[in-house]
């Protein structure tokens, strides 16, 4: 029932976060046509999609006054068509139609764009048929528009100006759209994010470009032009001014960032040297520093450059798959009028906290240093989950917590790895750390110190938390489409282990 609903609203228009909204609160296609004026205030607290949807409501409570009624009929046979191959093959081509469309008078460069090709026509032959767009048509325009921004410079950034514009256009040239399904800035505390299909789009699209190599960023030229110099041909350290002074200072900090980049491929070196990363520390004491850990993430990109991408932005669409998983045993997880105040972040927590579930708890290989009289590790779901992040009420629990950790990984001959840190209530979370051994970072929220997590495993070469490795290995291939050599190193159960989430997340993904 909610999947229908939630491809109705889709169909209206309306923007992913108001349909969240009506699924979380348990709606359906039965249950909206007697909603209030109060109930669709609350859930709809802006005047566009609100006047949108009051518009399709009125049309699906009263369809037989509909002046749309023929096309809604016309749209019902053409589904029925495409059910029956026998039936296809016998529809002609609709001349009339197709001139009438490609002799409209152009009302903007999209009409143009799309007037010339076969998916655009699909386009504008839906929208004159029924007034609005589907998720088909509205992913083919996304398709469209992108491909036509890029032809001429495949790295090409957009900024907040541009994506606006663009909305504008499409709301122009289909005036039922709703400009927030495209491009909407999103507000939390003092930062903001872009939001909507447009921006969706392009990461996807980015994506595939950097996966196929057809993109090169600086972080990937450095990498290459750095590949044909071996660690040999440095010289000396001391001969480098911006590696000595980052030994002995941490301000300015601009000239940090700057001296940290300098210096990559010599600092490189060095931690291939160290065998445990608080080594790496106490060569640069900087690290230690509030903002320590953007440094190492900063190296994390240049290693991943997939790492580039905003978590929060990923996580809008990654979040349907995890949930569909999550429901398959806890049908209410996250619905009903409880959970619709939830902000994203609160939402993003309580989704973290049960990724462990989604496996069966297995028995890990034994770490190298062990010997042959010491017992392999079973954690329980409990102590995966610390592997994943921790949660904690009070600022004391977190050295508590990390100790009893770090006690079970000494005790299994494992190395500590970086984790995020909730602290707080699960409902208003009032810290977020990035938590390393000795070394505790504050970040701004629960993206970032998640996000940070990753960056950091990668820029310092260190591997994920080890009770929870299968989960952090999974979230890298299917959220960031991440591959390396060092995915199964020493485990080789872990490949068959994720294999069937790892092919539900592909069928999901073609959908």
């Amino acid at each position: 029932m909610a999947e229908e609903l939630s491809l109705l609203l889709s169909g209206w228009g309306l923007p992913e976060g108001v349909i969240s909204r009506f699924v979380a609160d348990d709606w359906t296609i039965t249950s909206i046509k007697i909603i209030t004026e109060e109930e669709i205030l609350e859930l709809i607290p802006t005047k566009g999609p609100r006047a949108l949807f009051c518009y399709n409501l009125n049309l699906l409570k009263n369809p037989d006054k509909s002046a749309n009624d023929q096309n809604l009929n016309d749209s019902d046979d053409d589904d029925n068509i495409r059910d029956n191959s026998s039936r296809a093959k016998r529809r002609k081509l609709d001349s009339a139609r197709l001139q009438s469309i490609q002799d409209e008078p152009d009302v903007n460069e999209i009409h143009k764009l799309l007037k010339k090709t076969l998916p655009g026509l699909m386009i504008l032959g839906y929208y004159k048929a029924n007034q609005t767009l589907d998720h088909y048509t509205r992913d083919l325009l996304c398709t469209q528009l992108l491909f036509k921004e890029l032809e001429d410079n495949f790295n090409k950034e957009f900024t907040r100006d541009e994506w606006s514009a663009l909305a504008d256009e499409i709301v122009t040239l289909f005036p039922t759209e709703s400009k927030e399904t495209w491009y909407d800035v999103v507000h939390s505390g003092n930062k903001s994010t872009v939001q909507g299909r447009l921006r969706y789009k392009y990461y996807s699209i980015r994506r595939g470009l950097i996966s196929s190599l057809l993109v090169t960023t600086n972080s990937q030229e450095l990498s290459s032009n750095n590949e044909s110099t071996s660690f040999g041909d440095l010289g000396d350290d001391t001969e480098d001014e911006a590696f000595m002074w980052l030994l002995t200072n941490s301000e300015p900090w601009d000239q940090v960032e700057i001296k940290w980049e300098e210096t990559r491929l010599r600092r490189k070196r060095h931690l291939h040297l160290c065998e445990y990363a608080h080594v790496y520390f106490e060569k640069f004491p900087l690290l230690r520093q509030p903002l320590g850990w953007k440094l190492i993430a900063a190296d994390g990109q240049s290693e991943q450059p997939n790492l580039e991408f905003s978590l929060r932005e990923l996580w809008v669409e990654y979040s349907v798959f995890l949930l569909n998983l999550i429901r398959q045993d806890q049908p209410s997880f996250l619905k009903g009028r409880k959970f619709s105040s939830l902000t994203a972040d609160q939402q993003f927590v309580f989704i973290l906290k049960e990724l462990p579930s989604l496996f069966k708890v297995r028995t890990l290989p034994k770490s190298k240093k062990a010997s042959s009289r010491d017992r392999a590790w079973r954690p329980s779901r409990a102590e995966v989950l610390d592997g994943v992040c921790l949660h904690v009420t009070e600022v004391a629990q977190i050295r508590e917590r990390f100790e009893e950790r770090k006690l079970r990984l000494l005790k299994y001959k494992y190395s500590v790895q970086p984790v995020p840190v909730f602290l707080g209530n699960l409902g208003s979370i009032r810290q977020c750390f990035i938590v390393m051994d000795e070394t505790r970072w504050e970040v701004s929220d629960a993206f970032e110190a998640f996000m940070g997590c990753f960056h950091i495993a990668f820029g310092l070469g260190v591997q994920f938390p080890t009770e929870a490795k299968h989960i952090w290995v999974f979230l890298q291939k299917t959220l960031f489409n991440i591959d390396t050599a060092s995915d199964y190193k020493n485990d080789r159960g872990l490949r068959s282990f994720i294999a069937n989430r790892l092919k539900e997340y592909n069928l999901f993904t073609r959908k």
